[in-house]
């Protein structure tokens, strides 16, 4: 073998290949004298080129075993020189016994790529020989050997371990960053109806209410009242997630009663206990000790903050304060209080996210109980801050336990008198959180000497005071209850006459609680009361159902229920007014329809009829917004409730145009189609807002 100093080379090239001669110490102008020597110096030259290349280089033959590497490659391999690879294959290297299947999977890309001579590109991963894994971007190209009819490989791995875990945290940070976006768009759709809901109640009915003064009624005033609570207890809770950033949010370090502590939460929810017939009971351990050292207003705002969320989501049953400690020392130990409560439960794919900020099990327009979905995050980092712990379980169904527990000092002796954590902001929610006048059962008031006594059950607050107050004008106590859960629990628990009952309840359907009641109260008449024409009428055998009433519930369909179902001298009792007669017109509202669906009670005509203007903006944003989401289940649910509302307000065309929708809801797949119809609807509620105002609320006649 020969070496020419300028075969096949060009000018330049034969330059530069000259100058590289030179520096290995071989005399271009004499290179055929010395040629094995300049031979060795340039095969050595390229041999350190290529054990110094980056990256993992390799090259085998067409029976898997290798032939070279660089450096890096039998570093990566555990070898002592890059020689020692020559011979091995993938199964003997040391790798192999981190490895489990990579040396087969190796040598499968690698035959593939030499059999079909066509260059491959893949991820590999690497067990190294310390116990680490990599991953590395493999380039693998089928090579042409000298004397040889088969084909090698050449292989070169880059180590992208770093990459790939920079991608994943990336990914993770994007995953965080949508989940958190989302969060904050929940808060915000939740925010915009627990605000604007309550807000538009009490600014439509203080304008109705400054118009018609005799709309200002006991029942009008508490709705505002209701309404400002609720919102006071929202604001409450987004000033205490901002206070988390206060380095004196904790409150002060110092003495304090477990005891009183508990006992004065005790106090706070009893009265609301007692009006929604829950049972609210605490037991304590004589391990407590009398008084500890810690940071006592965080901890009540704690056990605060989760006996209100188990109030707010039991409607049956009651929930217990359990409080116990734990010694490590004579000096400190563990305070553990235990919140369970009997109530929904958490379904098992929200219990990830019940601590984050903002994270609710349902929209507050689909589950209807205000909230701002940061009271469990608050809690959390309470907890977190005070070096405590906090686990829950629950099932839904039957309910929930929250237990946390606080590293605290022991107190011996204290000249201090005991601290109280009780506050107004506390009072407040409590009466629009733990109370939930929304979900609350709400009974409308009776004459204490009426003895007959109908259970109305209708999730539609404006069906739901028509009806009661219809009754009550016949002479009947009318109590109501706002979803299936309360009906249920109200039948079961009082001697009613009749029950009237909504087939589309929020929490179960009629046919639902119709059964429940039928199992111990076989001869109770239930009438099933419905915007529906016809009734399913095996599903109705079976719920136990007596009858149907479609709405609007009229006087003449409410006194032939009574004479068929109930022996009662309806002249006696009887308080129907005058009736009014119809002067229905082209206009949106016929007023004197109103008045007829309302016994003749032009009074109760016009405060149903406020009572719908107050809830137009809130029922269109909501309807908005469920089309913008496609959820067309709960669209229809929110027409069916707004149609029950409609029927007692004289809008014809809106109660058809209502009705149009619910149907079209059961039949189509996308909403794309019932939006014309939609527009239609929000002309209508558009209309009906304009004339309630010029008629209504600009003059005081109609």
């Amino acid at each position: 073998m020969s070496i020419k100093a300028n075969e096949g080379l060009g000018n330049k090239s034969e330059q530069v290949w000259n100058e590289l001669l030179h520096d290995l110490g071989c005399d271009p102008a004499h290179i055929q004298e010395e040629p094995e020597e300049c031979l060795k110096r340039v095969r050595d030259y390229y041999e350190n080129l290529i054990a110094a290349m980056p990256g993992h280089v390799y090259w085998l033959n067409s029976r898997g075993e290798y032939l070279g590497c660089n450096n890096q490659q039998a570093k990566a391999a555990g070898l002592k020189s890059r020689k020692d690879i020559v011979g091995k294959r993938n199964s003997e290297l040391p790798w192999n016994f981190q490895a489990g299947k990579l040396p087969q999977q190796l040598d499968e890309v690698n035959r593939e790529v030499m059999k079909s001579g066509n260059p491959q590109s893949v991820e590999e991963e690497g067990h190294m020989p310390d116990g680490s894994t990599m991953m590395f971007l493999s380039e693998k190209v089928p090579v042409k050997l000298p004397f040889s009819k088969e084909l090698g490989m050449l292989g070169i791995s880059m180590n992208i371990t770093e990459l790939k875990d920079t991608k994943i945290k990336l990914e993770q940070a994007l995953v965080a960053a949508q989940a958190a976006n989302k969060a904050k768009s929940e808060f915000i759709a939740n925010m915009s109806h627990d605000i604007r809901t309550p807000l538009s109640g009490i600014l439509t009915m203080a304008e109705v209410m400054l118009q018609s003064p005799d709309l200002l009624t006991t029942e009008n005033i508490r709705v505002v009242y209701e309404s400002g609570h609720r919102l006071l207890s929202m604001l409450n809770q987004i000033i205490d997630f901002i206070d988390m950033d206060d380095p004196t949010h904790l409150g002060s370090d110092e003495a304090f009663s477990p005891a009183t502590l508990i006992d004065d939460l005790i106090a706070l929810f009893k009265p609301a206990a007692m009006n929604r017939q829950l049972a609210l009971t605490s037991q304590c351990s004589p391990q407590v000790p009398e008084m500890l050292k810690g940071f006592g207003e965080a901890i009540h705002r704690t056990i605060l903050n989760l006996t209100g969320n188990a109030m707010k989501f039991t409607n049956e049953g009651g929930v217990t304060i359990t409080t116990d400690f734990e010694y490590q020392n004579d000096h400190q130990g563990e305070l553990i209080i235990q919140v369970q409560d009997t109530g929904v439960g958490i379904p098992d794919d929200a219990k990830e996210r019940i601590f984050e900020r903002f994270g609710r099990v349902l929209p507050s327009y689909q589950d209807n109980k205000p909230g701002t979905g940061l009271g469990l995050s608050i809690v959390k980092s309470y907890v977190d801050e005070l070096g405590g712990r906090i686990d829950f379980d629950s099932v839904v169904g039957k309910g929930s336990t929250f237990t946390c527990s606080f590293p605290l000092e022991l107190v011996t002796t204290t000249d201090n008198a005991v601290p109280h954590y009780v506050s107004v902001a506390d009072i407040s929610h409590l009466e629009a959180g733990a109370l939930a006048p929304s979900q609350s059962t709400q009974v409308t008031p009776a004459s204490e000497e009426l003895t007959v006594k109908i259970l109305v059950v209708e999730d539609n607050p404006t069906a739901a005071k028509a009806a009661c107050m219809m009754l009550q004008s016949l002479g009947l106590q009318a109590d109501h209850a706002a979803d299936g859960a309360n009906g249920v629990d109200l039948a079961l628990s009082h001697d009613y006459s009749l029950i009237l009952m909504d087939i589309g309840l929020p929490d179960m359907t009629g046919f639902d609680a119709a059964k429940a009641i039928r199992r111990e109260k076989p001869n109770v008449p239930i009438i099933a009361l419905t915007g529906h024409a016809t009734l399913d009428e095996a599903e109705s055998e079976q719920a136990g159902l007596n009858g149907l009433i479609t709405k609007p519930l009229s006087v003449d369909a409410a006194e032939q229920m009574i004479s068929q179902y109930l022996e009662y001298d309806m002249a006696v009792q009887c308080q129907t007014g005058t009736k009014a007669k119809s002067t229905a017109s082209a206009s949106t509202i016929d007023f004197a329809d109103a008045v007829r669906t309302a016994s003749d009670n032009e009074q109760l005509a016009k405060e149903l009829l406020a009572m719908f203007y107050s809830e137009i903006a809130s029922n269109k944003s909501t309807i908005a917004k469920l089309l913008a989401t496609g959820d067309k289940e709960e669209l229809a649910k929110q027409v069916h409730r707004i149609k029950g509302g409609a029927a007692y307000c004289g809008v014809a065309h809106m109660h058809k145009l209502l009705g149009e929708i619910y149907a079209e809801l059961q039949d189509i797949e996308h909403l794309a189609a019932i939006k014309p119809l939609i527009e239609q609807l929000y002309v209508a509620m558009d209309n009906y807002s304009d004339e309630y105002k010029r008629r209504f609320l600009n003059s005081n006649s109609h």
